[in-house]
């Protein structure tokens, strides 16, 4: 039973591994533990984790970037984008990748880091990418809209969200339609918009929601 065990971990972060082949930094392993290389071999991060979790490379603008997890014994470690993030065993049960983000999971809520900034407190009940880069979230049976920059566009309170699609749609504004009491309210927002020549900043706001 061991061996077989010993059998798939190996295996298993050989898989993960594999994923990352197209990102800059890369897992590799020395006495057991995980750390991170550059393209080169130069080591970037010295070995320090017992487990390589996930890992996914995307790329934005021709760049690849990496999406990586470890755990140690105490901690989960996140790598986006060059930054690093740690996360204590009391903070979070586990962490799932999805292209860009991370779904940071404690007590069957979610928060979210996407591309290594924290932009969502571990509060919703789900969290789902929707258009215009935004997500829609859901507590206690209602939703809301939260955009790329972790700003809350409409608030946590609605029963229907949906994007509107004709709403100014020349002047390249985004925005969205939510219901509640049968009654229908527009969103706007204002920090990023559907023109590929318009792209969003990346800006630190922490876990501010």
């Amino acid at each position: 039973m061991r061996i077989i065990l010993i059998f798939l971990i190996f295996f298993g972060n050989l898989s993960v591994y594999a994923q990352c082949e197209k990102s800059p930094l890369k897992p590799f392993q020395d006495n057991n533990l995980w750390g991170l290389t550059d393209g080169l071999n130069h080591i970037k991060i010295k070995p320090f984790a017992k487990s390589l979790l996930d890992c996914n490379s995307y790329e934005i603008d021709h760049h690849f970037y990496e999406n990586i997890s470890f755990k140690t014994r105490h901690n989960y470690t996140l790598f986006q984008e060059n930054k690093i993030l740690h996360f204590t065993n009391e903070e979070i049960d586990s962490i799932v990748l999805n292209h860009h983000d991370a779904y940071l999971l404690k007590n069957n809520k979610k928060g979210l880091v996407r591309r290594g900034v924290a932009i969502m407190k571990i509060m919703y009940d789900d969290i789902k990418p929707s258009l215009n880069e935004s997500y829609i979230v859901s507590l206690n049976g209602k939703s809301g809209v939260i955009n790329h920059l972790g700003k809350i566009v409409v608030p946590v309170e609605y029963e229907e969200i949906y994007p509107d699609f004709d709403y100014e749609y020349g002047k390249e504004k985004f925005n969205w339609r939510a219901l509640k009491a049968g009654k229908q309210t527009i969103f706007r927002d204002t920090d990023y918009y559907l023109s590929k020549s318009k792209t969003s900043k990346t800006v630190k706001t922490g876990l501010k929601n």
